[in-house]
């Protein structure tokens, strides 16, 4: 193992990075003579933590980040980031200033001798994404020194320094476009805690390795979970365009941190020659030991998110071991009373109900799901919004009140809506029912023709939600019928709005034609199929009655030869011409015709019709002598007298 320490994460020139080395070689020992400081240089301002575990692997701690710079063999390039978020859906690689921890190059790093190793502490950094940044974040990096352990510790603590609840997600490894693995291009995942060779959500564990397997970077274990409070609920490599093959980053599912509150999150990264070896650790590690937590105060443990940590050795002895880090001790290892199964009282958020003081203990800060912080159960009316609610405004909630959080309606903390029998202020009505085809809607309008809802106590018919008058609702909520007056297109050819079968439009709504066997318009009779312009008497096709001229004998005509014109044989009354029918038939001989008045005037036809009657001869004045005297026969004057 070479002493030469090169920092690639950190760009320096060559000369810089010789004086640097030279600087890391020549630096004193500490006491515990596993760990050298390199100081700051001019090309290299964090300064670093140069540290040997018990297994004989490297780990050069940089100063600015916590992260591993080279490891043995060039195992490392920078990697092993934090960042804390309060950006739930943050996909994207972490803002460096206000989410990923990095502390000014100028502080300084302490160094804790602990009991089987060193715990580097590096100066709290504060996060947030306003100022000012109420998140304190202190990385604590531990190597062990004894017997053949080999790894290092991460135990990330977040501080909300705040006055009110802040809630986070944590994610590590990888956190933007620095942080990767020495084996570049080549690297890949060869085993897992569930067998697989992909990683997911709900990884424990993983062992990464170069292309060869063996020889070359050392392998490298994660141990990031088993089964805590907070699962890992988010694993990948790099973002965007950054996510190569040697880059690697895992979240924690959202926690929120009381005012005043705190929480850590702990996980281990292994170096062996094998990935065999290194998988061995990795699973001895998922059950963490008392040497495996030194420098771990109780209380601390308690707040470590990710990990299920084991009680101290003598807990439920009935003997308090102040010693072990024991608070109480009452004979048992039950944790659902007064002191739980790892020695410590038992308080709200510790994931164990004491029956006594808690109704309920889901073992997180969250104060909005069934579980509230003060380990009541939520319910209606408490002031708390749930997950499983609304709103839940407290005392406020109300049931008749407009706009209020109900209390009981739809099942209590839920916000005001329509159908709750409370008129709202953004409703027209509300009558308290679901029933869409009454007065007022299930949207809480007033019913109203076009509105698509059929009130049939409103007289509506139908209702299509258009006020269009040509389809099968009319603009009235009617359906359409022949004899509304109303055009229904593609459906009627014709309305117009009245009973009358004889006019253009039949009662059907059909345009009166010839031969619909309804006599409209102008038509002179209409029998249907039985039109015909060949059979005696029927109605012919033009809707025209049977008559002289149409080229059929009908009865009562002598002759019907197509035509009304008089000159043939065949006359335009259908009867065979003939002298005094009062048309003329030239063509037989006819020079005239005057029907009945033949021969009987002067100047008129005369009775063969072959001319005109002669006028009488002028005979001159004739002396007829005087007229005879009126006879006045007898006549006897009365001149009165007598008796």
């Amino acid at each position: 193992m070479t002493s030469l320490l090169c920092f690639r994460a950190r760009p320096a020139t060559a000369v810089a990075l010789l004086a640097f080395a030279l600087t890391a070689a020549a630096a004193p020992r500490l006491a515990s003579a596993q760990c050298t400081f390199v100081p700051p240089t001019a090309s290299f301002t964090p300064g670093a933590y140069r540290c040997t575990d018990g297994a004989g692997y490297l780990w050069d701690i940089q100063g600015d980040r916590g992260d591993i710079n080279e490891g043995t063999r060039d195992a490392y390039d920078g990697f092993g980031n934090v960042c804390v978020t309060t950006n739930l859906a943050l996909t994207t690689q972490c803002n460096t200033v206000t989410e990923t921890f990095s502390v000014p190059a100028a502080s300084a790093m302490t160094l804790t001798t602990v009991t089987g190793g060193s715990e580097i502490t590096l100066t709290s950094d504060s996060l947030g994404p306003m100022f000012p940044r109420t998140l304190q974040v202190t990385r604590r990096v531990f190597v062990p020194h004894g017997g053949t352990a080999g790894y290092l510790r991460y135990l990330d603590v977040i501080e909300n320094r705040g006055a009110t609840p802040v809630t986070i997600k944590v994610r590590a490894g990888t956190t933007d476009t620095s942080g990767t693995l020495g084996c570049d291009g080549s690297c890949r995942v060869v085993e897992t805690d569930s067998g697989r060779t992909t990683l997911g959500a709900g990884q424990l564990w993983f062992v990464n390795d170069d292309a060869s397997l063996t020889g070359g970077d050392p392998a490298i274990a994660m141990v990031m979970d088993n089964l805590g409070k907070d699962a890992v609920s988010t694993m990948g490599r790099g973002f965007g365009s950054f996510a190569t093959s040697d880059s690697y980053y895992w979240e924690y599912e959202p926690v929120t941190i009381p005012a005043g509150g705190r929480a850590a999150y702990l996980h281990f990264q292994v170096q062996r020659d094998t990935p065999a070896d290194a998988a061995t650790v990795a699973r001895t590690l998922m059950s963490p030991t008392a040497a495996d937590l030194a420098g771990i105060d109780l209380a601390l443990q308690r707040d470590i998110r990710n990990f299920q940590l084991a009680p101290p050795p003598n807990c439920g002895d009935g003997i308090l071991q102040t010693a072990e880090g024991e608070v109480c001790d009452d004979g048992n290892t039950i944790s659902e009373d007064a002191c739980t199964r790892f020695c410590l009282p038992n308080v709200c958020g510790d994931s164990f109900v004491d029956p006594a003081a808690e109704e309920c203990d889901d073992g997180n800060r969250v104060d909005e799901d069934d579980c509230t912080n003060a380990c009541d159960l939520a319910v209606c009316g408490d002031g708390i919004v749930a997950t499983f609610e609304e709103c839940d405004e407290g005392a406020l909630n109300s049931d008749t009140d407009p706009d209020a959080c109900r209390a009981t309606i739809g099942g209590g903390c839920v916000a005001a809506f329509c159908t709750d029998g409370v008129l709202d202020g953004d409703e027209a009505c509300d009558d308290g029912n679901d029933v869409d085809d009454d007065a007022c809607s299930n949207a809480c309008i007033i019913a109203f023709c076009g509105d698509g809802l059929v009130q049939p106590t409103l007289g509506e018919e139908c209702d299509d939600g258009n006020s269009i008058d040509g389809d099968a609702c009319t603009a009235a909520c009617l359906d359409a019928t022949c004899g509304d007056g109303i055009l229904h297109i593609g459906i009627e050819e014709c309305d117009d709005g009245n009973d009358d079968d004889g006019d253009s439009c039949t009662n059907a709504c059909t345009a009166a034609t010839c031969g619909d066997g309804i006599i409209s318009g102008v038509e002179e009779c209409d029998d249907g199929a039985a039109n015909s312009d060949t059979a005696p008497d029927a109605c012919r096709t033009t809707c025209n009655d049977a008559g002289c001229g149409d080229d059929v004998l009908d009865t009562g005509e002598a002759c019907d030869d197509g035509n009304v014109d008089a000159d043939d044989a065949c006359n335009p009354i259908c009867q065979t011409s003939t002298c005094g029918d009062g048309f003329v038939y030239a063509s037989g001989g006819e020079t005239c015709d005057d029907g009945d008045t033949n021969g009987a005037i002067v100047g008129g036809c005369n009775v063969d019709c072959s001319g005109l009657v002669p006028e009488p001869p002028d005979m001159g004045p004739m002396d007829m002598g005087p007229p005879p005297a009126p006879d006045m026969g007898t006549m006897t004057a009365d001149m009165g007298g007598g008796t």
